[in-house]
């Protein structure tokens, strides 16, 4: 088995999240659900859960909006509606805030 060193395994770190920041619209599935919503933003379905998930937004780092049973265009009102306020005031993490306070997740 070969091992990276840590030197290696940071710049590929650093390549890949570059790769990723600026060109997010690859990573992306056509979908008719990402019609009209932010490059940040992708749609997803997995074991009869569907929903928004906004990765690496600058203010806000990840956020998903999900739900078996309420309607998709719901879910994407509230994710604009969020992003909307976003725009307006970074949104702050419950790991973040925790963090920022001296409270530590076990």
């Amino acid at each position: 088995m070969h091992a990276y060193s840590d030197e290696s395994r940071k710049r590929m770190s650093i390549s890949q999240s570059k790769v990723f920041k600026t060109k997010l619209h690859k990573y992306r599935k056509k979908h008719k659900e990402l019609e009209g919503v932010p490059q940040h933003v992708t749609y997803f379905e997995y074991g009869g859960v569907r929903g928004y998930r906004i990765l690496r937004h600058p203010n806000c780092p990840f956020k998903e909006f999900t739900h078996a049973t309420i309607p998709v265009a719901e879910l994407k009102k509230q994710m604009l509606e969020f992003l909307k306020k976003c725009e307006s005031k970074a949104y702050v993490t419950t790991q973040k805030r925790k963090q920022e306070t001296g409270n530590r997740c076990t």
